[in-house]
């Protein structure tokens, strides 16, 4: 593998247009590096999938704080460095994986690598590839993490921008990574009652002509003993006007040749929920238009089944979440509303 064919996938990430697609493509280009700050901004929610119109016109980025990431090469190496941590990724055909994470805590090697991409990536693709990773927290405690990572290309369309202008040709990336979290365990069988679980969702606005996401939002829950203890959310811009300042020759000739509704504080979902059997009943009112995403995770942070719905503001929804074929024990209703979360235990 070369230094040039890891950059081809890793930092550039134009989107094309192929049979009335837009896609994530690989393309040759010169050694490359590149110092990035991303705007804070506050967490919005994302909209439904498909074709879209993304206004971001209201989003106030004018307050936000900055975040630097370096991104750079090594041999057959590529590697994000921030404040908190390093990631480091390899290219294995047409997939890029994260291979090890290291922060001041702790230090990740995965035996089966993260999957964060595989190109080309076009509407409606979508895969579910599992991981695992073992390492050390805080010098001598073991450390261990493994699941499974969703790739979804999930809708596409424009972008309204804060400035008011229109960004097209814009296809978003949806990555569901569900894991489980264990320390001071050395043997072979996992102690379930002594793990963490962990449900990250994480959305990219990719843009044609830009090698960067255009805007992120990231959200994080974590659950022991099947309870949930804290969801971290953080949302990101790093904007079209910024890009254009980089060192990035293709895209540059790209141009050449070639936003969001924020999320209220109160709460708009109200919501019971019932097992009957093998089967999980959902009954809820909203008071507003929402994006709802349902999960079932086991205690290994294994998603089993999965629902989205687009849903307007109504009394008397209900879902039934089908179980059958699963092993009898403890599970986590996962429901993400506009980038609120909600949870449950269920027994069957």
């Amino acid at each position: 593998m070369t230094v040039k064919s890891l950059f081809i996938a890793f930092f550039l990430m134009s989107s094309l247009s192929c049979y009335s697609q837009i896609r994530v493509e690989k393309q040759a280009n010169q050694w490359l590096t590149n110092n990035l700050e991303r705007i804070n901004v506050d967490y919005f929610s994302q909209g439904g999938s498909g074709n879209q119109i993304w206004d971001f016109s209201e989003l106030n980025i004018g307050d936000g704080s900055t975040e630097k990431l370096s991104y750079r090469l090594r041999s057959d190496s590529a590697f994000i460095i921030n404040t908190v941590n390093v990631r480091s990724f390899i290219l294995k055909k047409d997939t890029l994986y994260q291979v090890e994470t290291e922060s001041p805590l702790h230090i990740i090697h995965y035996i089966l690598p993260v999957c964060r991409l595989i190109y080309p990536y076009a509407y409606g693709d979508s895969a579910t590839i599992p991981f695992y990773g073992k390492g050390i927290y805080c010098n001598d405690h073991i450390y261990r993490e493994g699941g499974q990572t969703t790739l979804l290309a999930d809708a596409y369309g424009k972008i309204i921008l804060p400035n008011r202008d229109t960004l097209q040709d814009v296809i978003r990336l949806y990555t569901l990574r569900s894991y489980f979290i264990c320390m001071d365990i050395d043997s072979i069988a996992l102690d379930t009652a002594r793990l963490h679980q962990v449900i990250e969702e994480h959305y990219e606005w990719y843009a044609r002509g830009y090698r960067y996401p255009v805007f992120e939002t990231f959200t994080s829950t974590t659950y022991a003993g099947m309870k949930m203890i804290g969801t971290k959310q953080q949302a990101y811009c790093c904007l079209p006007d910024f890009q254009n300042q980089l060192f990035d020759p293709v895209n540059k000739a790209i141009h050449k040749n070639d936003s969001i509704e924020q999320i209220k504080k109160q709460d708009i979902f109200h919501y019971q929920t019932n097992v009957q059997g093998m089967l999980v009943h959902v009954d809820y009112n909203l008071d507003e238009k929402a994006e709802i995403t349902m999960l079932i995770s086991n205690t290994m942070g294994i998603v089993y089944r999965r629902l989205h719905r687009s849903q307007i503001a109504r009394q008397g929804y209900s879902e039934s979440i089908d179980c059958n074929g699963l092993r009898r024990g403890q599970y986590i209703l996962y429901i993400n509303v506009n980038g609120r979360i909600y949870s449950k235990t269920i027994t069957f």
